[in-house]
């Protein structure tokens, strides 16, 4: 795994990787930006290999599911974007949109909220980003990417469909 100290952006953003996994059945970290309580983001796939999004600030989040899910040993792309506070949250797999904006309402973590009640972005400082597995100050940090984790982009704007879509199609040629 890495960790990077950077400060990012957080009022919009796009997150997009490559992951081949190598096992499945148990949640793979790809990306985490939170803090011990739980206010930042999560890009993640859960045992059941669908791929998700969340975040929150600390008392409510917001998960979006991909309906599709990754295979075992087959590069995926993964991407998401966070519209702002009072914008869409949207997850896509291989260029293709997943869901935009829907909650999960068995979250528990406080999930099935609103994007426009969330109120991280606004006083969310988070320095420290890990690739490859998860981080939160005072958790069990077993959950890795099991597989190849490559590519990963964090961007500071929100990418459209049609840029994400291009991204998939350029990195496909090296990940076959």
């Amino acid at each position: 795994y890495v960790e990077t100290n950077a400060v990012l952006n957080h009022d919009v953003f796009s997150i997009s990787c490559w992951f081949k996994p190598s096992l499945l059945g148990q949640n793979q970290y790809f990306v985490d930006n939170r803090d011990a309580t739980d206010e930042g983001w999560l890009l993640y796939s859960p045992a059941n290999g669908t791929i998700r999004f969340k975040i929150g600030d600390g008392t409510d989040s917001v998960i979006v599911i991909t309906g599709a899910s990754i295979a075992l040993d087959t590069w995926v792309h993964i991407a998401a974007t966070y519209a702002g506070s009072a914008g869409a949250i949207s997850t896509y797999i291989n260029g293709v949109a997943g869901n935009t904006g829907t909650a999960d309402a068995g979250n528990t973590a406080g999930g099935g909220g609103d994007v426009a009640n969330l109120s991280l972005i606004a006083d969310l400082a988070l320095t420290t980003m890990t690739i490859g597995r998860k981080f939160r100050a005072g958790t069990d940090n077993k959950h890795g990417a099991q597989g190849e984790l490559d590519d990963v982009f964090y961007y500071n704007d929100v990418l459209s469909a049609d840029e994400i879509d291009r991204n998939y199609k350029a990195g496909k040629r090296s990940h076959k």
